[in-house]
């Protein structure tokens, strides 16, 4: 398993997902509300999904396939990860309502784990054609370069991932916008990731996230050189993370200023 160079089947599959991510971004769409008026899914949400679980199917029958959109409907995988085995944990399109909307910040996000721990993912846009990509132990690339985080010289001087819509009124969220240099809002914790990975944002902060959304992330980060906290991490990925906190050496810098330590 360690041998085997995974980026180039998993760009392959990201790559024809984004085939018809491209096709439905250019047509109209029909959206559906899933648990609140702004979290949606449309009819392409569901084909990518189909597209990504029979192609991975097709190749490997034994692996196991956690997907958004299948999960959503069967809520058949549990509270973790299974610790055995492998599993691909995929997001067909992080980043609905930008999607929806015409705006071309979004990604399909494809994780591979094995026995409980990342292997290797992909967060590809294919709107703007960035593919980013990690191994373990291989590092972390944009469109085959590599890439690393950014050690930001102080705090206020960082720009922080977050999602402001779902957090109205949370008062960490206030404290953090107080201490840093700048906040943004991407509407994608995949792409949010990926640009932490880039060196584009300093760190990423967000709650109530599903492993889909931060799967392929993860690695990305790790091979970048980065730190990844989430708060209810045992010794296995919960499917549903708490919260997750992202960036470089001093990712508690930003978890202190928030919780006013």
């Amino acid at each position: 398993m360690n041998e085997k160079n995974w980026i180039p089947e998993l760009e392959e599959l990201a790559m024809k997902a984004g085939g018809l991510i491209v096709t439905g971004f250019k047509s109209s769409k029909k959206t559906t509300e899933k648990s609140s008026a702004m979290d949606i899914v449309t009819e392409f949400d569901t084909k990518v999904e189909d597209l990504l679980r029979e192609e991975i199917k097709i190749r490997y029958p034994d692996h196991l396939v956690l997907g958004e959109e299948h999960e959503y409907i069967s809520n058949t995988f549990g509270s973790y990860l299974p610790a055995k085995g492998f599993v691909w944990i995929i997001d067909p399109i992080d980043g609905t309502l930008n999607f929806a909307s015409g705006i071309p910040l979004l990604a399909v996000s494809i994780g591979l784990f094995y026995n409980g721990e990342p292997v290797a993912g992909v967060v590809y846009n294919p709107v703007i054609q960035e593919m980013f990509a990690a191994q373990n132990g291989c590092g972390a690339t944009l469109n085959g370069q590599i890439i690393r985080i950014k050690e930001p010289e102080r705090i206020d001087k960082s720009i922080v991932g977050v999602s402001i819509a779902r957090r109205k009124g949370d008062i960490e969220l206030y404290r953090l916008a107080d201490q840093v240099g700048g906040m943004r809002a991407l509407g994608t914790a995949a792409v949010a990731l990926a640009y932490v990975a880039a060196g584009r944002l300093d760190a990423y902060w967000e709650k109530d996230l599903r492993l889909w959304d931060i799967a392929a992330g993860v690695i990305l980060l790790q091979e970048a050189g980065g730190r990844v906290k989430i708060s209810n991490f045992t010794n296995e990925y919960p499917v549903k993370i708490e919260e997750i906190i992202a960036g470089g050496a001093n990712v508690d810098e930003y978890i202190e200023v928030a919780k006013n330590k």
